[in-house]
């Protein structure tokens, strides 16, 4: 940070003394420096302000230290910035040049000190006159940017807006700066006219509108500052007249309040000043003939995004501006990787407003970068510390938003106020079903709503933004808050939040939709829910709504916020009275209890409350899908004979062929959970092979996950336990690709861990589990889904294990374990309880493992969950060989082996034929030992690289 330079300039912008003339020449680049112009083999390299302006410091020293210094000085005279942005000007310069392609050199850096230019420089005297030398002798001096023009910084992340329109400004000129108050419109039209201040033989005139009172007092105030003689009528000809023989630039700042007279003015000095350009600024369009337009974007901000660091943070625009005036406040403050997340919070939320942004940074000394991004709800009252050289409606936000709002006709102020109550992106439809109607004073018509909110956008109130081929509207965080705030002041506001969440009801029953479409109404539903649930507010329009909105949640696997809402609603009296609307609740309680609080009592109550109630109704869909969830909370609690019964009844119940394939899912599901993998493989594939599967959106909002990410999931375990490893981690693959590009989490997270976790630890892949665990840790995957976070702890307590960390694994298997347990999750669970036990045996304590291996088995056998009982009676005989119970542990193998084969499990066969063939070479008869494990191997056509083959190919070589 370079805090001995000043941070403002102490004098206005202007004009800057011409360069050296001439050509530096070097390998095949050309620098032409009157001109600016950058060019390799005669074709011009395009090459941004700052960094051309690096360049030529460079090349005024050629093999000398330039030090960092200088080149702040060179790059950013008016500006502190951090170190960060010198070496990114460094960087898309040396990138500009092809440094280090092919050999060619030509900037090194010195650490801590500065750069040099090492290639070799010829300077050669330019062969034309550069435009901003030419002077006529007859001219009158420049108007200049006069000393009342605001003293602001050159600008942050505008060097490419700032070339773009001073090249626009050549060739058609009169542009337009358009944006909404506070974005830095001033302050680009101020760069702008220094950068082109010296093409011009005039020079520039700065007009600075905003302290007119009237209209009709423009033409006097241009007069007065072109320094023409007193004139007591129009001295709009007087000024013409002057400037008909002038080569200048006119920047007409702020032209919103006397946008008529702005815009006759300009397209008279287009007409009759042929060589005086216009750059003009607006919080909307002049619309004048021969006027470009451009809208000044707000300053880039990093998006959401786990574990952002300071380095990050500070590639963005806004996040700069922040660092860069906290800087200026707080002595010695640099922004922290501890405080990026926030400080982008903060960028994000002032919808990178450059004014918003410095204000917002300017309490940073008061509050902390942390602090502020929690009070920003408040931002009137935090943000009021700006410059005391400003402009008065630049000193606070609510300064800048009161200065547009002043400026609205009563209808469009009206309007404004009403669309606060949208929180997210709204269609013209929507502004015109909540915002039209009304009586008196307040009426407003559907065409009267369209033109009005055409008027907001173009005013730079309100962003438009085209969605999917159709416009979608939004006003910026900052103005809805202002606007909430004015309607909340009048007895309008419970009308509007009735209209807006009556108008969502609509709006979510109105078929499927995409998941970007339904995610873009998310926080408006929270906001109608909130009103609708509060003391003004409508139970039963809250009940409603919250039904209505079942799919959204489930769409972008919020369950929990589900549950939530629905038991809220399943509370209001009038809800009862209503059969339909008490089913779907009562459906969608139970299925998000599943997975939030557990199978319990309650999650069974509501979904059979549920199913009598479809059956009633005669609703087929919400019948299959209560079903579904019952064959789900059966499932779940190990009870898997009870989960047949209700995977046969939904199959019995199912109508269309997609629904018929997910019931062969469901039992196909059960049956390798019975042990009946053969049977149960066919029932899997034709979900994934049929043609007519269901759709992935409606299946998961229907059945909470996509039926084939499950349906691969499964049967990566049935494939694996068939003696299939390599097809079975295909599946695994499949099942997570299809979840990633179904960007559904819910199913993302089904796919890690159920089939991409389990399928490293059979494999026996250390490192697959490890990816797929980190996986898990991702910060949006910790979501409020019991089943699922625990079953992560169970994979990172068994990849502790499996990287020789016994204690630590022991301690995270065995808590997992007891809460999954006492939520009432058991499916799988003896399983990992055989894993538990195996580890235990292997830190010695032989009695404690003995007893979890038998309390295994014996829950296995009670929940008939078959399918890893091989595996358990493996693990027992390894535990009692361990404690010197040889021939129980020869009599648990082969047990074991039985069941393997009576299953067709070969992947557990292997394992079981693997450790007695171990035992028979330890015990001298390798020929038996071969014997046993030879025809087992060679049943295996695939999975040469997984643990257990590698292991079985090991023994028949001959070696223990």
């Amino acid at each position: 940070m370079q805090e001995d330079r000043p941070l403002y300039s102490d004098r206005p912008i202007r004009p800057a003394p011409p360069p050296p003339g001439g050509v530096f020449a070097f390998g095949p680049f050309r620098l032409d420096t009157a001109r600016r112009q950058l060019l390799c083999d005669a074709r011009e390299c395009p090459l941004g302000a700052r960094a051309l302006d690096l360049l030529l410091a460079l090349l005024e020293a050629p093999g000398e230290l330039v030090s960092k210094n200088r080149l702040f000085d060179a790059a950013w005279p008016d500006t502190v910035v951090d170190e960060s942005n010198l070496r990114a000007q460094v960087a898309l310069l040396r990138k500009a040049l092809g440094d280090g392609r092919d050999g060619a050199r030509y900037i090194v850096a010195v650490p801590g000190r500065g750069y040099r230019f090492v290639a070799p420089v010829e300077r050669r005297e330019s062969r034309h006159e550069p435009p901003r030398a030419r002077r006529a002798p007859h001219a009158r001096p420049s108007a200049g940017l006069p000393a009342s023009a605001p003293r602001l910084p050159r600008p942050i992340g505008r060097d490419d807006i700032i070339d773009g329109l001073a090249g626009r400004l050549r060739r058609t000129r009169f542009v337009t700066i358009v944006g909404p108050g506070g974005i830095g419109k001033t302050t680009v039209a101020l760069a702008v006219a220094a950068e082109l201040a010296g093409e011009y033989r005039d020079g520039v005139c700065f007009l600075d509108l905003a302290p007119l009172a009237a209209p009709g007092l423009l033409p006097s105030a241009l007069a007065a500052a072109l320094s023409l003689p007193g004139i007591t009528d129009d001295p709009t000809p007087a000024i013409l007249e002057e400037l008909r023989g002038r080569e200048m630039l006119v920047v007409l700042d702020c032209c919103e309040h006397v946008i008529e007279p702005a815009a006759l003015l300009a397209e008279r000095l287009l007409r009759q000043a042929p060589r005086v350009h216009v750059l003009a600024t607006s919080r909307e369009p002049l619309r004048a003939e021969g006027e470009g337009v451009h809208r000044l974007p707000p300053l880039d901000a990093p998006p959401l995004l786990p574990d952002l660091t300071a380095a990050e943070a500070l590639s963005y625009p806004a996040v700069q501006l922040f660092a860069e005036r906290a800087a200026a406040c707080v002595e010695g403050f640099v922004l922290t990787d501890a405080e990026a997340e926030a400080a982008g919070h903060i960028c994000r939320k002032l919808d990178g407003l450059a004014l918003a942004i410095e204000l917002a940074a300017a309490r940073v000394d008061a509050l902390g970068v942390r602090g502020l991004a929690e009070r920003l709800d408040d931002r009137f009252a935090v943000l009021t510390q700006g410059r005391r050289t400003a402009r008065s409606r630049h000193r606070t936000l609510g300064a800048v938003l009161d200065w547009s709002f002043d400026l609205l006709p009563a209808a469009e102020r009206l309007l404004l106020n009403r669309l606060s109550v949208f929180r997210g992106g709204f269609s013209m439809d929507a502004a015109v079903a909540v915002a039209g109607d009304g009586e008196g004073d307040g009426a407003l018509s559907g065409m009267e709503v369209c033109q009005g909110l055409a008027n907001l956008v173009s005013k730079s109130l309100i962003v438009a933004m085209m969605t999917e081929g159709a416009a979608e509207y939004r006003l910026p965080d900052s103005t809805r808050i202002y606007a909430r705030a004015k309607l909340a002041a009048t007895q309008d506001g419970d009308r509007l939040a009735e209209r807006h969440a009556r108008h969502l009801v609509t709006l979510l029953g109105g078929g499927p939709a995409s998941a970007t479409a339904r995610a873009a109404h998310l926080d408006d539903v929270r906001a109608a829910l909130e009103w609708s649930f509060g003391p003004g507010g409508d139970s039963a329009l809250a009940a409603t709504l919250a039904a209505a909105a079942i799919p959204l949640w489930m769409s972008l696997s919020l369950v929990d916020e589900c549950r939530r809402c629905v038991s809220r609603a399943l509370e209001c009296e009038d809800t009862r009275a209503d059969p339909r609307l008490h089913m779907t609740l009562c459906a969608a309680y139970g299925l998000s209890l599943i997975y939030t609080r557990g199978p319990g009592a309650e999650t069974g109550e509501a979904l059979s409350q549920a199913l009598l109630r479809a059956r009633e109704l005669q609703d087929s869909d919400q019948q299959l899908r209560v079903l579904w969830g019952l064959g789900a909370f059966h499932g779940s609690q190990g009870a898997f004979p009870a989960a047949l019964h209700h995977a046969q009844a939904f199959l019995a119940a199912a109508v269309t062929p997609a629904d018929r394939l997910v019931g062969d899912r469901m039992i196909g599901t059960v049956q390798h959970f019975l042990g009946a993998q053969e049977t149960a493989r066919p029932a899997l594939e034709r979900l994934l092979h049929g043609g007519e599967a269901p759709a992935g959106g409606t299946d998961m909002i229907r059945f909470q996950y996509d039926q084939r990410v499950t349906a691969s999931a499964t049967l990566s375990w049935v494939c694996w336990i068939l003696g299939a490893p390599d097809t079975a981690r295909q599946h695994s693959h499949d099942a997570l690709q299809r979840a990633t590009a179904a960007d559904h989490l819910n199913s993302r997270v089904y796919a890690l861990v159920e089939s991409c976790c389990p399928m490293a630890l059979l494999t026996g892949d250390t490192a697959a589990l490890a990816n797929a665990v980190e996986a898990l840790n991702a910060p949006e995957r910790a979501g409020p889904v019991p089943v699922w976070r625990l079953t992560g702890d169970l994979y990172r307590g068994l990849l502790a294990l499996r990287r020789g960390l016994y204690r630590q694994g022991v301690d995270m298997l065995s808590e997992a374990l007891e809460t999954r347990r006492s939520l009432g999750f058991t499916a799988r669970h003896d399983f990992f309880r055989g894993c538990l036990a195996e580890a235990l045996a292997r830190m010695g304590e032989i009695d404690r493992a003995r007893a979890e291996i038998d309390a295994a088995l014996a829950g296995a056998a009670r929940q008939s969950e078959a399918w890893c009982r091989p595996e358990l009676l493996r693990l027992k005989g390894e535990i009692l060989l361990v404690g010197g119970a040889e021939a129980e542990a020869r009599e648990a193998w082969h047990a074991g082996l039985d069941l393997a084969r009576r299953d067709s499990a070969l992947g557990w066969e292997l394992r079981l034929a693997t450790s007695l063939a171990r035992l028979l070479q330890t015990r001298g008869r390798p020929v038996e030992a071969r014997a046993l494990l030879a025809p087992v191997f060679a049943r295996f056509h695939e999975g040469n690289d997984t643990a257990d083959l590698r292991a079985a190919r090991h023994l028949l070589s001959g070696r223990n």
